[in-house]
């Protein structure tokens, strides 16, 4: 649902928010695509709609570089929080890095890099970590660094 209405966000500065009914939402994290090199056109022209800061349900938003580094940093370190008070049967989606070959090891991220947790075993189909003295398994991803959607378990 790319390029829906921005809504009014909120706390930049902080971890940004809009007004989603009643309630206040968080945006996800931001693609920030303000200083990349976009190959020119064939008339010289570079086009314009490839940078800026981008939101995974909004499109581009109208927000700074900075204003994007902080909101990541910040969604990231509450994700990792949150998993502090998960009920089992909560899920958190991370990302999975293949840090070894053969045997298989494998690390989870978030999307800015934070380690979830180094230390994760795996089976035929499952990853799994525990953190805080909880477990949490998730699929093995098919590529290499992929997303994997953990679960808690116990």
């Amino acid at each position: 649902m790319a390029d829906q209405l921005v809504p009014e966000l909120l706390n930049k500065g902080s971890l940004i928010t809009y007004k989603d009914g009643d309630s206040e939402s968080c945006l996800g994290f931001l693609l920030d695509l303000s200083d990349v090199k976009v190959p020119a056109m064939h008339d010289n022209s570079v086009p314009q709609r490839a940078r800026g800061v981008w939101e995974p349900n909004f499109g581009l938003v109208p927000l700074t570089s900075e204003e994007a580094a902080t909101h990541n940093r910040l969604l990231s370190t509450a994700l990792i929080e949150g998993m502090k008070t998960a009920q089992i049967g909560q899920c958190g989606t991370f990302y999975v890095k293949k840090t070894d070959k053969w045997p298989l090891k494998y690390s989870v991220h978030t999307f800015t890099g934070e380690v979830v947790a180094e230390v994760v075993t795996c089976d035929k189909f499952r990853l799994r970590f525990g953190r805080d003295n909880m477990s949490w398994e998730a699929r093995i991803p098919r590529g290499d660094d992929e997303c994997a959607t953990f679960t808690r378990i116990a």
